[in-house]
């Protein structure tokens, strides 16, 4: 049997074209998302368990409180949990940094951030497991906020046009030499799957794990590297400048930084710049401000960070002393919900005592006028951390209040 020429070029096409629809199909199933957040199942009070059979045990000090597959934020989600509810510890990791927690019928298990729980009586023989294996990581992906187009190579020309995609997230598969482009995982508007280029400014680019992300362009660039960090941190795309405040002007340039990973020390109060400790091109070390359109944001602890204007002083609170951790300005009373003091600017606060059902915490503060004095603070607008296990004395009793409470 005879082909045309013709014909054969056709078919090959076709070919192709299938093979195309077949690889990206295969390679959607390689990586997963995470589930949304609204899926996730709610553990509330009916979850608590009974503290006098165990020796110690914890309690979630907000709401909602994310569990994960692992002890850090780029581990997938496995539930939410509501503020106040009394979990089983069933393991830590990360010198105590994280902490699997089980509710009381043993269905859902999952890892919460130490400073998100309040530690009660004796945990010291949780195992450690950290070198164990863990679940899932949240793969890297990129987001979009408004419809974008996808290309068949990392360059906007109408010849290499494919589709465009609709709002959503998509998974990373790579990037270009420079980062100025990343590859995707998509879905058409029309609902056909695709594997394509788009714009780093279309959209934001999220990589949890800091896990590095190859160049798939053909280009002999290694891998971009976003090294985890315990804390906030920021991961610079390329070489941009580091402002001396929180404003785009050349007169307030402190020098250039390169495209790497630096810790995020504060932000200002619309979020549009982080404060980070950087180390400059010229091999200078600094703090100072960086827009937060040049890179990407990444929290494996889920420390909030705090408003600043100026670099933090250092940390007034003596090594493993139980401290309390505010984000905001607050407003600080002679006893739980009495009289303001003064108000507190962000930062770290020595605990003296408690409220027996641990409502209000005793700081050791200092107001802006420079008095030092003992004030107390809602557990609600904080994050209390005791890298101890300290006992927490209860030096206030509301007449209401009888209930007892055990360990700390």
């Amino acid at each position: 049997m005879v082909y045309s020429k013709r014909a054969v070029l056709m078919g090959t096409f076709i070919l192709l074209l299938l093979a195309h629809a077949f690889v990206a199909t295969a390679q959607s199933t390689t990586n997963q998302l995470p589930p949304s957040i609204t899926t996730l199942p709610v553990i509330d009070a009916s979850q608590n368990i009974t503290p006098e059979l165990f020796d110690g045990y914890l309690i979630t000090n907000f709401s909602p409180i994310i569990l994960r597959e692992g002890p850090s934020a780029g581990y997938f989600p496995v539930a939410l949990t509501q503020g106040g509810i009394l979990l089983e510890a069933t393991g830590r990791a990360r010198e105590n940094a994280w902490w699997r927690v089980r509710t009381a019928d043993g269905i859902v298990e999952g890892w919460i951030a130490a400073e998100l729980l309040i530690l009660r009586g004796d945990l010291r023989a949780v195992p450690d497991l950290t070198d164990a294996a863990f679940g899932r990581l949240i793969p890297a992906t990129f987001v979009t906020f408004l419809p974008q187009t996808v290309y068949s190579a990392p360059e906007d020309r109408y010849e290499t046009y494919i589709c465009e995609v609709a709002v959503g997230e998509y998974l990373l598969l790579g990037r270009d030499a420079e980062a100025a482009w990343y590859q995707v995982d998509a879905t058409c508007a029309d609902g056909t799957p695709v594997i394509g280029w788009i714009n780093r400014d279309a959209g934001v680019f999220r990589n949890p794990t800091g896990r590095g992300i190859a160049a798939t362009d053909g280009s002999a660039d290694g891998a971009l590297t976003s090294q985890p960090l315990d804390g906030p941190a920021f991961v610079v795309f390329s070489e941009q400048p580091l402002y001396g405040l929180p404003v785009a002007d050349a007169a307030n340039v402190l020098c250039n930084v390169p495209g790497a990973t630096f810790v995020v020390v504060g932000r200002n109060e619309n979020s549009t710049y982080y404060q980070i400790a950087a180390t400059c091109t010229d091999g200078a070390s600094r703090i100072g401000w960086i827009s937060v359109t040049v890179g990407a944001f990444q929290n494996n602890s889920s420390l909030r960070v705090p408003v600043s204007t100026i670099p933090e002083p250092p940390s007034p609170i003596p090594a493993r002393e139980p401290f309390f951790i505010t984000s905001v300005t607050q407003s600080v009373t002679n006893i739980p919900d009495g009289a303001v003091i003064c108000q507190l600017p962000p930062r770290e606060w020595l605990v003296l005592s408690r409220t027996r059902e641990t409502s209000h915490y005793e700081l050791e503060v200092t107001c802006p006028d420079g008095t030092v004095t003992n004030a107390w603070l809602p557990a609600s607008v904080g994050v209390f951390r005791n890298p101890d296990s300290k006992p927490i004395p209860v030096t206030f009793e509301r007449a209401e209040s009888f209930a007892p409470v055990t360990g700390n």
